[in-house]
């Protein structure tokens, strides 16, 4: 197979590249990924000849996949836990929301809608009953940086249909690498 690869940029000019080329190594039962590539080159002589590139890659691979196996957990975690879980971006678009949450809800929001217009006819009260205004709900306070997070904070959502339900919550805002919220 490897014989046709060269043969074929040997004749065409055409490159062959494969970027997740899997070999079993030679040295135990280890998988090994390469990335490579045949060129066609000119030799000294003016004749034709190839040239082939090898870069190891399985660090890369086998890293993403590790990164899948952990967004599966995490995806399995989010949809079926037993607790209500969403996310937003730093404006405050719902980016991704679990069931339980919709069903707290009693409504599910459009994707990227802003948590501020889907809320509308969501209000938010203090244990002490007293109404809690948008701007000073401790997601828009972790959102904006006033704080840096929000642990086992109670208060009481009522819904369109008037009912109230209280509500314990975490917020954690997800940073960039240079320590912004972005969510």
């Amino acid at each position: 197979a490897f014989l046709t690869l060269f043969m074929q940029t040997l004749e065409t000019g055409v490159p062959f590249y494969d970027n997740e080329y899997k070999q079993e190594s030679l040295i135990g039962d280890k998988l090994k990924y390469w990335s490579w590539q045949i060129n066609r080159i000119t030799l000294p002589n003016g004749e034709f000849g190839v040239v082939c590139y090898f870069q190891d890659i399985t660090e890369r691979v086998l890293t993403q996949c590790k990164v899948i196996e952990n967004e599966a957990r995490f995806r399995t975690l989010f949809d079926h836990g037993p607790v209500a879980m969403y996310f937003c971006d730093a404006i405050g678009n719902i980016q991704l929301f679990n069931q339980v949450a919709a069903e707290i809800w009693q409504k599910e929001p459009s994707f990227e809608q802003n948590i501020e217009d889907f809320r509308i006819d969501l209000k938010y009260y203090t244990l002490d009953n007293v109404l809690i205004p948008f701007n000073q709900t401790y997601i828009v306070k972790v959102l904006n940086g006033v704080l840096p997070y929000a642990r086992n904070v109670e208060f009481i959502l009522e819904r369109a249909d008037g009912t109230k339900r209280n509500i314990a919550l975490n917020i954690a805002p997800i940073k960039d690498v240079n320590g912004r919220v972005v969510g």
